[in-house]
């Protein structure tokens, strides 16, 4: 199958790439960065390399996206803006590439290719607080979807879009809401984006830690390779996935003070962290508890997540000492 990924030089998309190569489809990376690195890094493998199709673009040209959208059988949309501080600090920036971005991509479907199949990477964020405790069941897909930040209403609307396009047009999708992602090929040099790999970079480099609030709040931990399976299960079932949408939970459930101890076990160093009162604008975006229930893919699909944080936090490790490109990374 031809796969177009968008986002393709990112974390997720790169270890996207990587597997549907291993599985012999021809992918096509449409991202916007002049330094795609993570696909240098695929593109130096010999049997990757005449599969593997790098495009620069942006997700607000229409005419770029529609150009890729027609070579494709499956699009992976996993490209957009996905800091949920940034998305605070300029929404429109958030909803042009978030929301337009996904619009460009449906509408090219639409009108160029009505039998390709979408998949959508959403996010946990769309549920906003709802756990009260940390020991609350886990979050189903029947909760009432309540974003507290700019980041979530944007991929909650996407979902909208999609569900409309499904409905009025007959477009095959899929939307996979996401845990917390972590593992190899995660960016390390800030916490903008997520917090698991900022914590075990500066546990890993012996560096100061500060952590905002107690490191009480719990997540669930969602290992990059078990998310990239679940895209995988859905395309080779299009018939059942086709209109759903879908929790994917991660297979460790812990506090932040866990996910230190652990990065602490892996790395051999103890780590220097220093607790500190929210500033206002993360305490508003606080979520002190989430876990996602993945109970519906797992019974619909047999999808279930295999790979703890510890051996998630392992493979990281292993990835990260044997790169050429950890200078990017860092």
């Amino acid at each position: 199958m031809k796969v177009l990924v968008t986002g393709g030089a990112g974390f997720i998309g790169a270890n996207a790439i990587k597997d549907l190569l291993d599985d012999g489809h021809e992918v096509i990376s449409f991202d916007y960065t002049d330094n795609p690195f993570r696909l240098h890094e695929l593109k130096k493998c010999p049997r990757f390399s005449k599969n593997l199709k790098i495009v620069k673009g942006d997700l607000r040209d229409k005419i770029a996206v529609a150009k890729a959208v027609k070579q494709a059988d499956v699009i992976l949309h996993l490209g957009g803006q996905v800091s949920h501080l940034l998305s605070q600090h300029d929404p429109y920036y958030d909803l042009e590439v978030n929301v337009v971005g996904t619009l460009n991509i449906l509408e090219a479907i639409k009108e160029y290719n009505p039998l390709a199949y979408l998949i959508y990477s959403s996010s946990r964020s769309v549920y906003g607080k709802k756990m009260k405790r940390p020991d609350d069941d886990p979050i189903t897909e029947e909760a009432l979807p309540e974003p507290i930040d700019a980041y979530g209403i944007t991929k909650l609307t996407c979902e909208h879009y999609i569900r409309l396009y499904h409905y009025h047009h007959g477009i095959k999708t899929t939307i996979l809401r996401q845990a917390n992602v972590f593992g190899p090929r995660q960016q390390l040099w800030t916490p903008v984006y997520q917090m698991v790999s900022w914590v075990f970079r500066r546990v890993w480099l012996n560096e100061t830690l500060r952590f905002m609030g107690d490191g009480t709040q719990t997540r669930d931990f969602l290992y990059v390779g078990d998310l990239v399976n679940a895209y995988l299960t859905c395309m080779e079932n299009p018939d059942v996935a086709d209109g759903k949408t879908y929790n994917v939970g991660g297979l460790t459930y812990c506090t932040w003070n866990e996910v230190i101890k652990t990065a602490e076990e892996v790395t051999g160093n103890k780590a220097k962290v220093v607790y500190v009162k929210h500033t206002p604008i993360r305490a508003k975006l606080e979520n002190p508890y989430s876990k996602l229930d993945y109970t519906k893919i797992s019974s619909e699909l047999g999808w279930k997540p295999a790979v703890s944080l510890k051996e998630g936090f392992e493979r990281m490790k292993k990835y990260y000492e044997s790169t050429e490109f950890l200078e990017d990374y860092l």
